[in-house]
């Protein structure tokens, strides 16, 4: 019982809630391979879980990075943006920095072992995606580097869960890269990156405050912002019409079109949002899952997620109708 209540623990530290991206971004690749001559369910199962470990290890490390290099204590002080209350549990004596590291390697080390056992089976093409992917998701908040507070945050996490996470979870399945793996990736790395830039977009004060650049702080006003969110909200779109049309992508792909309101709306509530108009807004069933919502509403959040859960939930969305669209393509 105690040790289930400090694996829940970790996990709510590690921000659990925020799998979804790496868990549908590899589910898509799964589904993908499926068909495939070499596709192996158990090699894409293992390579998903050690993802999520992997994830769940970058985002402790985060927390660890941010925490030693004192810009948590910044924000902190400033109290300014969601999180203002960054590393609590640390703050209050539940944890030790020196415990939050090695929790952070513990899930480094279980997604290391799923990797070595892919690398006995499927070759050393794996080493590829699991050393990019451990150096980016290392140094994107580790010294000397510090990608995350030099304005490549959000490219860099729209990269890992984008083109590397999905190439290399479905060279695990098959044994091969595909053009249309490729495309799909570089799509729904850019719905990733949009979901990080809508937080950046709402925590500028914030991060201004810790000095972190992100990319949202690095353009210089609120015209180049509003472009950059279009970019990378209808990115996608524009990847899976020519998918289609050129590269013989199925056409049920288009079911993704059916987000296309969610995006329109996110693009609506960030405008006001950063022409400082203030509205309540209360979740509608087709903006998808807002969990805890009346906690969040209670605590005054609530404007900072409903923007997040929505750009959250169109990557989501989005996913899972690719995934739809290639069982489709098999069934019909």
């Amino acid at each position: 019982m105690r040790l289930l209540k400090k694996i829940k623990f970790w996990l709510e530290n590690a921000r659990y809630h925020a799998l979804g991206q790496s868990l549908w971004a590899g589910l898509v690749a799964i589904v993908m391979g499926i068909g495939y001559p070499q596709f192996n369910l158990k090699y894409a199962i293992v390579a998903l879980v050690g993802v999520l470990m992997a994830h769940l290890s970058v985002n402790l490390l985060d927390d660890y990075f941010d925490f030693k290099s004192g810009s948590v204590e910044k924000r902190n002080q400033a109290n300014e943006g969601i999180r203002s209350g960054k590393c609590q549990y640390i703050i209050e004596g539940k944890s030790t920095l020196k415990q939050l590291f090695a929790v952070a390697v513990i899930f480094g080390l279980l997604a290391c072992l799923l990797g070595f056992y892919l690398f006995y089976y499927r070759g050393e093409g794996i080493l590829i995606f699991a050393i990019l992917g451990a150096i980016l998701g290392f140094f994107y908040s580790a010294p000397p580097i510090n990608l995350s507070y030099k304005g490549f945050g959000e490219l860099v996490v729209g990269a890992m869960f984008g083109p590397l996470l999905m190439n290399g979870v479905f060279y695990c399945a098959t044994g091969t890269l595909s053009l249309q793996l490729l495309l799909l990736s570089l799509a729904i790395g850019s719905l990733v990156t949009n979901i990080l830039y809508v937080h950046s977009l709402l925590d500028m004060k914030a991060d201004i405050a810790s000095n972190k650049k992100t990319l949202a702080i690095l353009l210089p006003n609120n015209v180049l912002r509003l472009i950059a969110l279009v970019f990378f909200a209808f990115y996608p779109y524009w990847i899976i019409s020519v998918g289609v049309i050129r590269y013989k992508m199925p056409e049920f792909l288009f079911l993704t079109f059916v987000t296309i309101p969610l995006s329109v709306f996110l693009i609506k509530l960030m405008i006001e949002y950063l022409h400082e108009e203030k509205k309540n807004y209360q979740p509608k069933f087709w903006m998808g899952k807002m969990e805890h919502w009346e906690k969040i509403k209670a605590i005054g959040i609530d404007w900072f997620m409903i923007r997040w859960f929505l750009s959250r939930n169109i990557m989501i969305h989005f996913s899972a109708l690719v995934c739809v669209g290639y069982i489709l393509k098999v069934v019909m």
